[in-house]
């Protein structure tokens, strides 16, 4: 897909649609995601560290399942590839007695991609935490709870 990506339809619809293209729901989050059956316990230690918060925040439901275990079973490649280079040192000897990097480097270097890539969509990043909508129970700023808005309004025909 081409150019930014969208905005989550609660937030095209707290910040107007001066468009008035259509606003598409997409995929509503419900439903809890079944935990698969992990072989590396770095995979499952990850789930059972991002998955719960992903569901009671109501970004990630059942449909999301295999998302989530792709980005878990990256993790798990990459922190099973991370511990074997440290303990056998960043490089090693190559066919012609030349020093060359650990081939596993590559491997988590591939991982770790692999991982931020389905992470992001998730708002798992810095950058991509601000872009997910708060759940419909949280305060929409610090300021909420003294009655102010978090964003300033333009005035018509005045300073804001």
């Amino acid at each position: 897909m081409r150019g930014r990506r969208p905005k989550p339809a609660a937030q095209r619809r707290r910040e107007g649609n001066p468009g008035k293209r259509p606003i598409h729901d997409g995929l509503i989050a419900d439903g809890e995601p079944e935990k698969p059956e992990f072989s590396n316990p770095y995979a499952e230690e990850e789930w059972e560290r991002v998955v719960p918060l992903l569901v009671s925040q109501g970004i990630a439901g059942r449909a999301h399942t295999a998302s989530l275990m792709a980005m878990c079973i990256h993790w798990g490649i990459a922190e099973d590839a991370r511990l074997t280079y440290e303990s056998e040192g960043l490089v090693e000897e190559g066919s012609m007695g030349q020093m060359v990097e650990h081939p596993l480097i590559s491997t988590y270097m591939k991982a770790i991609a692999a991982y931020l890539r389905i992470a992001v969509e998730f708002g798992l990043t810095a950058s991509a935490a601000t872009r997910i909508q708060q759940s419909a129970g949280e305060a929409a700023a610090p300021f909420a709870e003294i009655g102010l808005s978090p964003r300033l309004k333009a005035v018509k025909g005045g300073k804001a």
